[in-house]
């Protein structure tokens, strides 16, 4: 079947198949159809439907092509300054922006234009020899040179001079110099008695606080201040059961004396004895995990916090549960779950190891492989007919047995092979060697890896680990061993 092309009227939206008929009724519309139509036109035309576009400026209508170059020829104007090419819109704008004095309202190349600013608008400024407009000088001098204590300019090096001579303080206690507002801070931070409110200098207020605001405690001789004092008598010599103070080392023996005297209780996670009162403590701080309420042995708790609450990248604890959603968004990668440190090295990592370099593609480390086969080394690929997925000749076996195949009952699935597995096939494990097998693998497992054969005939089944089988069979059955060896023996 052949393509008839058609021809509409972008006045009343009909359709005429040839080309004569349709220049014939769009003439007879009150808007007539301006400019003639051009042989790239006609050639589109026939080809079938081609928008038409009007020119805002004459009204008459154009391909996009023709547009552009009918704009340009007919109504832009040249800029007479940097002969660009602008609309009579644009060109008032660009006369403004790039060629305009604002001062005397005159138009100028733009390097006249900054020949012309500098030597007819421009000012120097008396004091640091700047040329600067006439608006912009007062707020120059205000911000540069001005002193505002005394209202009077200068230049930038006569301006630090005057202020330090003029207008500072000098400390009298350092002889430091300063202004009013920064002299009575540096008083208060440096030389002021923050108890009896005198000045000192640095030295004299050490010796003053010392000798002057300073107590010594009656059983180590340290000197603190009257509110460090208390507490440090309750931290360090205060006995907590019996409420007295004792010297550190005289506090160790009354809290052996006093624990002899007292039950003893065991804690069941280290197997240490502690008395009632401090039991608590002891198990709270050794054996808690705050995060989890859960208890621990000490080795086993730090292991349990650092898996289970501590991210290592960046220093932080968690709540339960809430680790390894962070780790997976912050620190892993998405194809292959690894964990790093800082969002760069997981960019070099994806970079390096999930990126084709053709098509700039992101994969998983076996689908890049077979990405990079199929795509760009047209290696020639199979379809599997169960899930549609393009496979090289040679992986599509494993992919059969692996994703679609269930090698106990076989069945063949296009979804859900682990599901059924698990469902159906449930997995035991090997209590000798700790490995996975299905109900029906696991006898014939236990019969060829881990039972004696000489021991079955006795209708004496045992099972073992291999390095047990090895040993049982040297020790009962060592007369196997002498046949292997020497072709000779005899059962006992």
């Amino acid at each position: 079947m052949r393509y008839r092309a058609s021809f509409k009227c972008i006045y009343c939206t009909r359709h005429f198949s040839s080309f004569e008929d349709f220049k014939r009724h769009e003439s007879r519309h009150q808007k007539s159809y301006h400019g003639k139509i051009s042989s790239a036109f006609k050639k589109k035309q026939i080809r079938g439907r081609v928008e038409l576009l009007m020119c805002v400026y004459c009204k008459t209508y154009f391909t996009k092509v023709e547009l552009k170059h009918h704009i340009m020829s007919e109504h832009s104007l040249k800029c007479d300054y940097c002969k660009k090419k602008f609309t009579k819109e644009d060109l008032e704008l660009h006369l403004e922006s790039e060629h305009l004095c604002v001062h005397c309202k005159t138009y100028f190349t733009k390097v006249e234009l900054k020949r012309h600013i500098k030597s007819e608008h421009s000012l120097e400024c008396d004091y640091c020899k700047k040329l600067v407009t006439e608006e912009d000088l007062e707020l120059h001098l205000d911000s540069e040179h001005l002193c505002v204590h005394c209202k009077t300019y200068f230049t930038k090096v006569e301006l630090k001079h005057h202020i330090m001579s003029e207008h500072s303080l000098k400390c009298d206690y350092c002889k430091k110099k300063f202004t009013k507002e920064d002299l009575e801070l540096h008083l208060e931070s440096e030389h002021l008695c923050v108890h009896c409110k005198t000045y000192f200098t640095k030295v004299e207020l050490k010796r003053h606080i010392k000798s002057e605001h300073s107590l010594e405690c009656e059983y180590c001789k340290k000197l603190f201040t009257e509110e460090d004092l208390e507490l440090h008598l309750d931290s360090e010599h205060l006995c907590v059961h019996c409420q007295v103070h004792f010297t550190k080392k005289e506090l160790k023996l009354h809290e052996n004396h006093r624990m002899s005297k007292a039950k003893k209780v065991l804690c069941v996670y280290c197997k240490k004895y502690f008395g009632n009162g401090k039991l608590k403590l002891h198990v709270m701080s050794k054996h808690l995990c705050a995060p989890c309420k859960n208890y621990f042995k000490e080795k086993d708790l730090s292991i349990h916090i650092k898996s289970e609450h501590f991210c290592e990248f960046c220093k932080q604890y968690f709540a339960k549960g809430f680790l390894k959603p962070h780790l997976d968004i912050y620190h892993s990668c998405v194809y292959c779950k690894k964990s790093f440190g800082k969002g760069y090295n997981i960019k070099l990592h994806m970079e390096s190891e999930h990126l084709c370099v053709i098509c700039k593609k992101f994969f998983a480390v076996d689908d890049l492989k077979l990405h990079l086969k199929v795509q760009h080394l047209k290696v020639r690929s199979v379809v599997c007919v169960y899930c549609k997925k393009r496979f090289p000749r040679q992986d599509l076996q494993l992919h059969f047995h692996s994703e679609h195949f269930c090698k106990y009952c076989k069945k063949i699935f296009t979804t859900g092979v682990k599901v059924h597995l698990m469902m159906e096939h449930p997995q035991v494990v090997c209590m000798y060697c700790k490995e996975l097998f299905s109900q029906e693998d696991l006898e014939y497992h236990l019969n060829s890896e881990h039972s004696c054969v000489y021991c079955k005939k006795k209708k004496q089944p045992f099972f073992f680990t291999k390095a047990d089988l090895k040993r049982h069979l040297e020790s009962t059955h060592f007369w196997v061993l002498q046949t292997v060896l020497y072709g000779k023996g005899s059962q006992t």
